[in-house]
């Protein structure tokens, strides 16, 4: 073994470590045992040291603390006695008490909840309160079922049949229009021989043959109305039609014009009345299948001094629905007056046939048919609906049938609240400014608490200010509302928070650099002390709906809102409408009103799916709007019908039947057609 050899010395040392450690603990233990114990022999230990026996040497390597010294901080009495089993005193083991017996029991223990087990109640389970019933599925998933179910399958159907045959049709009516049109003007100015003459009524015989075939859409359902048991300006046109055809086959032999170009102007006219009816359907459709919220105006009968009030709630789309198929009372009207027309040239046909030859009862026929029926009278329902509804689309909104229609044209009231005035993000605080010796966050602490139990709109505006400025919230105690202005003791000070005409009225002197045109002024203890200038957006439904109310003289807008800044003077500046209108109730009333319940079995006038106030306003305006030119458009269109019969008739009996040209029909219907443009167009004007 070679001494320079560092394997060889560690494994020396390692040696020698070991034995010497070894050897102290065996004199410890010999020390304190007193019984000498022999050494284990070693084993040795391998070349290599792992990481465990290095912390093995390290620990063998610290000094040891003997016996002797942990005696020696251990203080040791003299009169220590030896702790031997003999000097213990024998424990002796105490009995065990003995078990209680369990009472007797009347009746046997049930096992709880068990079959039998009955839970005892201190209260009869009548007089607990009921348990709360949580809705199955969410109000915006049930609303969205309702309007792909109804509204969007509608408007998916009407879209898939599309306008642009209907248009194309309503152009070849046209082309066909004008071609029958001009045969008879040339007819009119000129003398044709026999052989142009036959031509041109075989022209026009062709020209009606293709008008019935392009419009048989509309004769078709003349058919299916009559079979359903409905009587409709369709089923007259279908009869007129025929009867039309009957009469250009005599007009062959007789070398007379018949009445195709005043056939084609009915047909034409009827489908533009089916192009009206179904754009505004799209239109409606497609207003209801977009909507996130849906919020309907209804009428509230006796809702303010004997007067009914159109409210807002929540809206269903059934409530569109359902009257979506009915047909207005004007329409029924003209139908009922189109049967008693019908029957009328049926009875004066067959007179003439009887008397003076069939020829002639057909030329009558088809004259008085077409004389109660003038050309606009086909339009007067669809058009005035189809105008409103370009306007009502734009603004969210549609109306619920005739039956809407009706009960929006009475003498009603309509209430304001703040949010109708001034939307929620119309209204924010400007700036504040301090005055007098008040603290400035008491100051804004009691004006917060104050406006907080006034509990309208402008809490809004300063709900944030003590959030801000770190500040608590006080009591109010002997609150009082005025015209103007609030007061009420907070912290034991009399604070008052108001308008300016306010402030001047309780005797509150406000300084000249202190006056704003649109601000919120305070006083603490009758000192002014603060003034919280506000800036109030305009907003341009609001504006629109309040001039819309006011203007209409059938209705009073009534405000119900109790912010005191919401005067009559503020509306006026600030909107720049008249409120001359306007109703401004007591505060109590106005109350009452806003709590006023409403009925499950109240009319719904309309849907709309924005909000704001302009689209509810021109909805209610816009529906007394229709209703008028409806049943003047129906009143007027009758009138004329029945003077055409009349003329027909007496015509017919005076022998002038020469007088029952086509030139003279057409010229009525296009006189009447002036003013049924005139008054279908009065819905744009709302």
């Amino acid at each position: 073994m070679r001494p320079n050899d560092p394997q060889n010395l560690d494994f020396s040392l390692d040696d020698i470590i070991k034995e010497f450690s070894s050897q102290i603990l065996d004199k410890i233990l010999a020390e304190v045992s007193e019984t000498p114990k022999p050494s284990e022999p070693q084993t040795p230990a391998p070349a290599e040291a792992t990481e465990e026996t290095v912390r093995l040497e390290t620990v063998a390597t610290e000094p040891l603390v003997t016996a002797q010294d942990t005696m020696a901080f251990t203080p040791i009495s003299q009169e220590t006695v030896a702790f031997t089993p003999a000097a213990m005193p024998e424990l002796t083991p105490e009995p065990e008490p003995e078990p209680e017996p369990e009472p007797e029991l009347s009746q046997p223990i049930t096992e709880p909840y068990s079959e039998e087990w009955e839970p005892d109640y201190e209260e009869p389970m009548g007089d607990y309160p009921n348990p709360i019933h949580f809705p199955s599925k969410n109000r915006q998933t049930i609303l969205r079922k309702k309007l792909v179910s109804g509204p969007e399958k509608r408007y998916h159907d009407l879209a898939s049949e599309g306008l642009g045959r209907l248009q194309f049709s309503i152009f070849l009516h046209l082309v066909l229009l004008a071609a029958s049109a001009a045969i008879t003007v040339i007819f009119t100015l000129r003398n044709p021989n026999a052989s142009q003459m036959r031509l041109m009524l075989f022209g026009q015989l062709v020209i009606g043959m293709l008008t019935g075939l392009l419009g048989c859409y509309r004769l078709l359902v003349g058919i299916g109305s009559l079979m359903r048991g409905r009587f409709t300006l369709n089923t007259l046109l279908l009869i007129a039609f025929i009867a039309c055809m009957v009469d250009s086959f005599f007009c062959l032999s007789s070398q007379r014009m018949p009445f195709t170009t005043l056939l084609c102007l009915d047909i034409f006219m009827a489908q533009v009345a089916e192009y009206q009816r179904r754009n505004t359907q799209i239109s409606q459709m497609d207003t209801l299948r977009k909507a996130l919220e849906i919020t309907a105006v209804v009428k509230v009968p006796n809702y303010y001094e004997g007067l009914s009030g159109y409210v807002t709630t929540e809206g269903d789309p059934d409530d569109f629905m359902k009257e979506y198929y009915k047909p207005t009372a004007p329409e029924r009207r003209l139908e009922l007056f189109g049967l008693i027309a019908l029957l009328v040239s049926a009875g004066i046909t067959v007179y003439v046939g009887m008397v003076q030859g069939w020829g002639l009862a057909m030329q009558v026929l088809s004259a008085a048919l077409l004389a109660a029926i003038p050309a606009s009278s086909l339009i007067i329902i669809s058009r005035p609906i189809a105008v409103l509804e370009k306007r009502m689309h734009r603004l969210g909104t549609v109306l619920c049938g005739w039956k809407g229609v009706r009960n929006a044209d009475q003498k009603a009231v309509y209430p304001l609240d703040h949010k109708d005035l001034f939307p929620t993000d119309c209204a924010k605080m400007n700036g504040v400014k301090f005055y007098g010796s008040v603290d400035p966050g008491r100051v804004v602490a009691y004006s917060t608490a104050l406006i907080a139990q006034d509990g309208e709109g402008m809490m809004k505006v300063f709900a944030h200010l003590p959030r801000s400025r770190h500040i608590d919230r006080y009591h109010v105690t002997d609150f009082m509302a005025y015209p103007g202005g609030i007061t009420g003791l907070v912290d034991g000070w009399g604070v008052m928070v108001g308008t300016y005409d306010f402030m001047n009225e309780m005797g509150v002197t406000i300084p000249n650099d202190a006056k704003i045109s649109h601000a919120v002024y305070a006083a603490v203890d009758g000192q002014f002390s603060a003034v919280f200038a506000l800036h109030y957006q305009r907003s341009k439904s609001s504006t629109a709906g309040i001039r819309t109310l006011c203007g209409y003289r059938n209705i009073k807008a009534v405000l119900t809102a109790c912010d005191f800044i919401l005067t009559d003077r503020f509306i006026r500046g600030k909107l720049g409408v008249n409120v001359n209108r306007m109703v401004f109730p007591e505060r109590e009333v106005r109350q009452e009103l806003a709590a006023t319940p409403i009925p499950q079995d109240a009319t719904v006038v309309a849907l709309t799916v924005k909000s704001g106030l302009a689209s509810k306003a021109y909805a209610l305006t816009g529906a007394r709007a229709l209703r008028s030119t409806l049943n003047i458009g129906s009143i007027v269109h009758i009138f004329a019908g029945v003077v055409g019969l009349v003329a027909v008739v007496a015509l017919t009996f005076a022998g002038a039947q020469h007088m029952l040209s086509v030139q003279n029909l057409l010229a009525y219907s296009l006189v009447w057609m002036v003013p049924g443009l005139l008054i279908t167009g009065w819905t744009r004007y709302i």
